[in-house]
């Protein structure tokens, strides 16, 4: 699970407090994988839980978390009740976590205040889902030298201890674990693909994904020509190939057609038919490629003759809960600087033309 993206467009606002964008994808998802059905007799429970994920599906935790990943791990854990019983071991809350376990995230500051009331409540989903994230990807650096895939691993170490998994070199063969680890993983191709199906939100799932896979290289360098669609070329990426990348494995995991890379070249990428032309920036949509011109090209955002010489990936305005810091996009910038997270305000008064890639 991850952690927090305002889908609000205002540089610098709460990503908490803006997160009523409700994403109707996962609100889809969470339909569709069926809550209790106390939940269901006050359907505002789920939109609880929706808000908590979509913020919680684009905070940078650690590159293994999707929206699809946090509705099934939570319908495995709770059915996506927002008040369930405690478990016989004693767990507690939407995200079941062990109140020794959530004491001990709080201590050591890992814990999320998702609605800034300056509680971290182990039975508050808006808390406990983006905590839950930051395990998440807590117990995977910890099994990251285990061979066999990643997402299996982090699942297993969750359910069953990293120590478990380190010793069975994988997924331990407990039963449990076992149908854990199968369970999510099975679900998530399924509400994967509901939400694609379904998705007429705000915040559309393939345009997460992009921002997902995107800041996925945040710190490789930028080099010239560099990336494809399989990743980084020659050690990294450049402004294109980034975003070149990131479309072709969002549609990947999406199962998205066509299955064809745009090009490596900003003037084509602008052009290509498969991206819809976004006329107002007011509605820009985390995942957008924004194409910049040079500082020469006039002002505004009418598209000049000459081809655009920068694109950017539009993120929404995300907050560091850690640090504070605010960006929205992502870029592989230019020589001497690596991909990072920055801000669109630095290309004030350039042309641009905004793409959305479905």
């Amino acid at each position: 699970m991850a952690v927090v993206v305002s889908l609000c467009f205002l540089a610098g606002c709460s990503a908490w407090q803006k997160a009523a964008d409700v994403s109707h994808g996962i609100m889809k998802v969470i339909d569709y994988v069926g809550l209790s059905e106390a939940a269901k007799k006050g359907m505002h429970y789920s939109k609880v839980v929706i808000n908590a994920i979509t913020a919680a599906a684009q905070q940078p935790a650690c590159d293994l978390v999707s929206p699809a990943l946090l509705a099934a791990q939570l319908t495995q854990e709770s059915n996506a009740n927002t008040d369930p019983p405690d478990s016989s071991a004693g767990a507690q809350g939407i995200s079941q976590f062990m109140p020794g376990t959530w004491n001990d995230l709080v201590a050591r500051g890992r814990a999320v205040d998702g609605n800034g009331d300056k509680k971290y409540d182990i039975r508050d989903p808006q808390d406990a889902i983006p905590t839950q994230a930051y395990f998440d990807c807590e117990v995977a650096e910890k099994v990251a030298n285990v061979p066999g895939d990643r997402i299996d691993n982090m699942l297993a170490a969750y359910n069953a201890g990293p120590g478990a998994v380190i010793k069975a070199g994988g997924v331990p063969p407990y039963g449990e674990t076992q149908k854990y680890v199968k369970n999510i993983r099975t679900n998530m191709e399924t509400y994967a693909t509901q939400i694609v199906a379904s998705d007429t939100s705000p915040a559309s799932t393939i345009g997460l994904e992009i921002v997902r896979q995107a800041r996925q290289e945040i710190g490789l360098p930028y080099i010239w020509g560099g990336g494809d669609k399989n990743g980084p070329t020659g050690g990294g990426f450049d402004c294109s190939g980034l975003v070149l990348y990131a479309v072709y494995q969002a549609r990947r995991a999406m199962h998205i057609q066509p299955d064809v890379p745009l090009a490596h070249y900003t003037g084509y990428q602008v052009k290509d038919g498969t991206g819809q032309p976004v006329a107002d920036r007011a509605q820009m949509q985390p995942g957008d490629a924004i194409y910049i011109w040079a500082e020469n090209s006039g002002r505004g955002d009418a598209a000049p003759k000459s081809d655009p010489v920068h694109v950017v990936i539009w993120t929404g305005s995300v907050r560091d809960p850690k640090t504070g810091a605010t960006t929205d996009i992502i870029e592989a910038p230019r020589p001497g600087r690596n991909v990072r997270a920055a801000t669109l305000s630095q290309y004030a008064g350039r042309q641009i033309a905004i793409r959305r890639f479905s």
